[in-house]
């Protein structure tokens, strides 16, 4: 079981998962080592996880889709884990609704989404109808769903591209390319140990990767289970809304500090909203509250995500339940 700094640990790392040792040991009133190692064993039991995610759109990788599997009875986990063997998928995710697997494919040009609908999921055992939206443009991506644990020691969350969207991007240089590569697998790697790694000096590595998450291009994700935290529910929420309002709505949602991401997308929405609630009746109180409450939102689904079975391209990156966790007391 987790104890108390366990999830005061946990709670600033799902904020900032870059946070360094000696602030989250001033914090939590511990010595640095302390924090380390109770960190360590966290990471260890698969509890916690940090790693970088570079924006698709941004870095020119490809465009991201949203696909929904309508499943055979009995399917929907072997659909979603053959899904999440593709090394084109970042997110795959069982739900409960209308649909019941979500996929995020990064696509990408049309020739490789061409065959992915067109052949791929013909051959797709199981898989009976989906709906395909291509995401426009990317609102948010953040991590400040458990801001509210922290109180008044709350701390900036360094996640989300800024609001300024950038249509033409630099191209990426091969330092920023491998920085992102190697943050990928680790993304607390620190300044120096990526400077060793790069074969660059350690201000040039703090200066690049200062770029990348400045201007967007990259966001540290912290692989956390919210109910570890006591946030029992994560669900997607299609809207159809109007379109001169579309701006306007989803910076509203950002400033959500429960809404994980926000998305422009085509095909059956035109905007999508991922959002980490404590339990049905906080979901209840957003829908009929901040969703409802908002100019031009026309119509709404949602839909319960029921397990992660992929998430930012990494395989089951968190355990339902930490049933490998320290134990209470332990460190």
């Amino acid at each position: 079981m987790l104890d108390e700094t366990d999830r005061r640990i946990l709670a600033r790392l799902a904020v900032d998962g870059r946070e360094t040792w000696a602030n989250l040991a001033r914090a939590l009133g511990l010595s640095e080592s302390k924090v380390a190692r109770r960190a360590q064993r966290l990471f260890d039991s698969g509890c916690a996880r940090v790693v970088a995610v570079p924006d698709p759109l941004r870095c020119g990788f490809g465009t991201p889709v949203l696909v929904h599997l309508q499943c055979v009875p009995g399917h929907a986990r072997a659909v979603a884990e053959r899904l999440a063997a593709r090394p084109d998928t970042r997110l795959v995710v069982l739900l409960a609704g209308s649909f019941d697997v979500l996929a995020e494919l990064i696509s990408t040009d049309r020739d490789h989404l061409m065959r992915v609908i067109h052949e791929d999921f013909r051959e797709l055992e199981g898989a009976l109808e989906a709906s395909v939206e291509s995401v426009l443009r990317t609102f948010k991506v953040g991590f400040d769903w458990a801001r509210e644990l922290l109180g008044h020691d709350a701390v900036t969350p360094r996640s989300g591209p800024p609001a300024t969207h950038q249509s033409g991007c630099p191209e990426l240089s091969a330092v920023d390319l491998n920085l992102i590569a190697a943050l990928s697998n680790d993304g607390r790697l620190s300044y120096a140990t990526l400077a060793q790694r790069l074969g660059i000096t350690e201000s040039l590595a703090t200066r690049r990767l200062r770029h990348l998450v400045d201007c967007g291009y990259l966001t540290f994700s912290p692989l956390i289970d919210p109910a570890l935290l006591g946030y029992e529910i994560e669900a997607f929420l299609r809207m159809r809304v109007d379109l001169r309002k579309i701006g306007a709505i989803a910076r509203r949602l950002c400033r959500e500090t429960s809404v994980r991401y926000v998305s422009a997308t085509t095909g059956a929405s035109d905007l999508v909203c991922e959002a980490v609630l404590r339990d049905h009746a906080a979901l209840y109180e957003f829908v009929t509250g901040t969703i409802a409450n908002l100019d031009g939102v026309r119509s709404l689904e949602t839909t319960v995500e029921l397990g992660s079975v992929k998430r930012a391209y990494r395989p089951r990156p968190v355990r339902r339940h930490a049933d490998n966790a320290p134990r209470k007391g332990e460190g």
